[in-house]
This record gives C-alpha cells, sequence and structure tokens, in this order.
C-alpha cells in the first residue's frame, strides 16, 4: 500500500493516512487527486475502526457516564467540547459565518434553515443546563459548555459526519474530509469487516464510482445522497465545500444558495 502521512489530527484538512494508489492532497483547495487512472468500484483508501470517533470513544472517557443516553451526536459534541478539540479547523458552514456574511442569505431557504438550526441547538443547551450540566457541575463547566461551543462542536460533527454511518451509527473518520462534492460519477464509502471472516474488525473503504477515476481526476462523494437532499440543505450541513468554494468565498455559496 502506498502511505500518505500527516502530522495534524484535523478531520477536516487531512488526508488518508494509507491509500492503495498514490494520491495528491492539495492543501490550498483541501481535496484529494488521482496520480492515475482508477478503474471503476477500485478501493482507493480504507480506515480502520480502531481510528474513528465513536460513542464508544466517549463512553470510556471522563463524561462517559454523565452523558450515556443522549443522541449519538450530542454525545460526540459534549466530547469535543470536553478535550477542546474541535476537530482542527471549523468547517464553513452557514451558521459559523459572522454576521455580515450571514446577511448574504436574506430571504433564502437557507436562511430560514439556518435560523431553524440555530433555535434548535439553543433549545438543546438550556435542556442540557437543567439536566446533564447541573448534575456534573464539575465536569460541565459554564465557562466551557456554553451555547456557542455546543454549536461549534454540533457543526464539527455534522460536517464531518458521511453516510452510511450516520444516525445511532454515527462515526467520524479520519480521512474523509478532503473528499469532495459530486451528483454523478462520485465515489461510495462503504463499512466492510476486515480480516479473514471479520476478525480484523470493521473498516471505512472509498471506493471508485462505476465510471472510475481519471489521473488528475478530484475524489468526491455525492453529498445529496443521490438527489435525496437540495443545495441548501447540503451547503447548511457541509458548507461551501458542496459547490468548491474555498477560502471563505461565502458570496458564491450565497448565490447558489438563493437560487
Amino acid at each position: 500500500m502506498a502511505t500518505t502521512t500527516t502530522t495534524t489530527p484535523n478531520l477536516f484538512r487531512a488526508p488518508p493516512q494509507t491509500t492503495t494508489v498514490p494520491l495528491q492532497y492539495s492543501a490550498a483547495t483541501n481535496t484529494l487527486t488521482t496520480t492515475a487512472p482508477i478503474k471503476p468500484r477500485a478501493t482507493v483508501f480504507e480506515v480502520p475502526a480502531s481510528a474513528w470517533l465513536t460513542v464508544s470513544t466517549v463512553a470510556v472517557s471522563p463524561i462517559g457516564s454523565a452523558v450515556q443516553g443522549l443522541e449519538p451526536w450530542l454525545q460526540l459534541a459534549l466530547y469535543l467540547i470536553h478535550t477542546g478539540d474541535m476537530l482542527g479547523e471549523q468547517p464553513n458552514v452557514p451558521l459559523l459565518w459572522d454576521d455580515a456574511d450571514k446577511a448574504l442569505l436574506a430571504g433564502s431557504q437557507l436562511e430560514a434553515s439556518m435560523q431553524g438550526y440555530a433555535a434548535f441547538f439553543q433549545a438543546k443547551h438550556e435542556q442540557l443546563t437543567e439536566t446533564v450540566y447541573k448534575e456534573h457541575p464539575v465536569l460541565f463547566n459554564s465557562n466551557t459548555f456554553t451555547a456557542s461551543a455546543l454549536v461549534r462542536a454540533a457543526c464539527a460533527v455534522r460536517a464531518a459526519t458521511f453516510p452510511p454511518l450516520e444516525g445511532e451509527r454515527i462515526a467520524l473518520v479520519p480521512g474523509v474530509g478532503p473528499l469532495a462534492h459530486r451528483r454523478r460519477d462520485a465515489g461510495v464509502l462503504t463499512v466492510k469487516a476486515g480480516g479473514l471472516f471479520g476478525s480484523g474488525g470493521d473498516k471505512v473503504v472509498y471506493e471508485a464510482g462505476e465510471g472510475g477515476i481519471p489521473e488528475g481526476g478530484v475524489l468526491a462523494l455525492d453529498l445529496s445522497r443521490e438527489g435525496a437532499r437540495v443545495d441548501s440543505q447540503m451547503v447548511l450541513d457541509y458548507g461551501t465545500r458542496v459547490f468548491g468554494a474555498v477560502g471563505g468565498d461565502f458570496k458564491d455559496a450565497a448565490r447558489h444558495a438563493n437560487v
């Protein structure tokens, strides 16, 4: 196997550590491209379950027993706040934009959805304040576990979540962050059992799509879930990466979202 190494734990801007074919990572655009053609359905990289961040990770942490029973995504979000690790650089999602950039979305469906998310997270913070935080004040310092911290952590979790590891099976997998979005000819993430008869544990595998990937092609997923989600929904969760916008190109995302 060819190996690509990185010294950063950043889940959004870190390439996979081990690949089956040589890949080129661009830090400027946070994308992965091939250096040779890849055949249809060929495995490009895989990540063992031992590297995933899951509720099992949270369970053995100091806050594990306190958050047991909460929604899986919320357990992961609170774990990120507890550790002070927001998975590196924050995702470029509307909820984390400043007021001037949010104003670009005025009147759009994205703005309405964003406001709905904000209200949901505020209500969730208030609920936690009266329950988990109150019951465990030593673990959940009010200066650390703030409403804004929950929003940042929740956005980090959502932007690092990809099918099929969602919902009750949610897991944050290093190496998949640089995958771009493409509705057609995109690759696929699957969970497979490793080793003989599955003895090696689960692993996430990224495979090329039915058309393969040409030399110099960008590795991508269909974040629309095969058309089930519109652009505004994808931008809300994954940010400007949906349109290939990088470096804070908010106007490009806003223009698309208002269509």
